[in-house]
C-alpha cells in the first residue's frame, strides 16, 4: 500500500468535527432578576447606612454631654471650694458677739422682778421682766450699733410641742426686727464685754401661761453688714413652767433657764 493511500486511510477513521454549541440568548426575565438583586443590595446598603450615622451621632453626643456633666461638676466644686474659703476668711475678720449672760434683776421697792400691776396704782398692766443681758464680742473687728430686741413671749403649754413654738416665735421675732439701727453708738470691741439692764414687756396673757424670754442682739461690722444673735431662756415660778397672770414675783421665787438649741448667730 502505497503512503498515500496509507494516509487516506487514516483520514477515513478521524471522528467527525463537533459541531458548534449554540449560547441561547439571555432572557429578559433574567436580567430583571439580575437588576432587582442589585437594587436590593443597594436598598439594604442604603438602609444600614442612616443607621450607622445615627449610632456614631448617638455615641458623639453622648460623649460631649459626659464630658459637660463632668466639666460642670469640677467647676461647680471648684467654685464651692472657693466660696467657701473666702467666707471662712470673712468670718475670721468680722465681729461675733454672743449672748454670755440672761439674769434676773431683783426688784426695789414696790417694782418687782416681774410685774402685772402699776406699782404706785396696782392697776393691771401687761406683764414687764426686769433682766440683765450681757454679750461679749468674740470676732477680730468691732462690733458697731449693738442693739438688743427683747420680747417676753407667753403662750398656752403643751409638753412636747413647747419647744417648736418657741423656736418658731423667736424666727419670727427676730427676721421681723433683723436690721440694726445705724448711728446707735453702742460698740464693743474684741474680747470686750458689755450689759444691758432692760425691764421687757409682753403681751397681757388671758390666762395663766407658760412664759419664755426672747432676745435678738443686732449688729453691724464692715460697712453694708448685717448681723444677728439669738438666745431664748424659759421663765419658771417656783419651779413650775405656768405662771400666774395676776401675781407679781421677785427674782427669788423666779428662775430662768436657757435653751441651748435657741442660741444662733448670723
Amino acid at each position: 500500500m502505497s503512503e498515500q493511500d496509507h494516509q487516506n486511510e487514516q483520514g477515513a477513521h478521524k471522528e467527525p468535527p463537533t459541531p458548534p454549541v449554540e449560547v441561547p440568548p439571555v432572557s429578559a426575565d433574567v436580567n430583571r432578576v439580575n437588576r432587582t438583586e442589585k437594587t436590593q443590595d443597594q436598598t439594604r446598603n442604603s438602609d444600614q447606612s442612616p443607621k450607622k450615622r445615627w449610632d456614631a451621632m448617638t455615641w458623639f453626643t453622648g460623649g460631649i454631654f459626659f464630658a459637660t456633666t463632668i466639666y460642670a461638676i469640677v467647676s461647680y466644686s471648684q467654685w464651692h471650694e472657693m466660696h467657701r474659703q473666702t467666707q471662712q476668711a470673712i468670718d475670721a475678720q468680722r465681729p461675733w458677739v454672743k449672748i454670755t449672760g440672761i439674769d434676773l434683776r431683783s426688784g426695789i421697792g414696790p417694782v418687782k422682778t416681774l410685774m402685772f400691776h402699776f406699782p404706785p396704782t396696782r392697776a393691771r398692766m401687761s406683764p414687764q421682766l426686769q433682766v440683765k443681758v450681757t454679750v461679749k464680742n468674740i470676732g477680730n473687728s468691732v462690733a458697731q450699733d449693738i442693739e438688743v430686741v427683747p420680747i417676753l413671749f407667753f403662750g398656752d403649754f403643751v409638753s412636747d410641742k413647747w419647744h417648736d413654738v418657741v423656736i418658731g416665735e423667736e424666727d419670727k421675732v427676730c427676721r421681723n426686727r433683723q436690721v440694726a439701727s445705724e448711728g446707735s453708738g453702742q460698740i464693743v470691741f474684741p474680747s470686750e464685754t458689755r450689759d444691758w439692764n432692760m425691764g421687757i414687756g409682753g403681751i397681757k396673757p388671758p390666762h395663766d401661761e407658760a412664759a419664755e424670754l426672747i432676745l435678738c442682739v443686732n449688729y453691724r461690722g464692715a460697712p453694708e453688714t448685717q448681723y444677728q444673735t439669738r438666745a431664748a431662756a424659759g421663765l419658771y415660778e417656783r419651779n413650775n413652767v405656768i405662771i400666774p397672770n395676776a401675781t407679781d414675783a421677785d427674782a427669788s421665787i423666779l428662775r430662768l433657764i436657757r435653751d441651748p438649741t435657741a442660741d444662733h448667730a448670723y
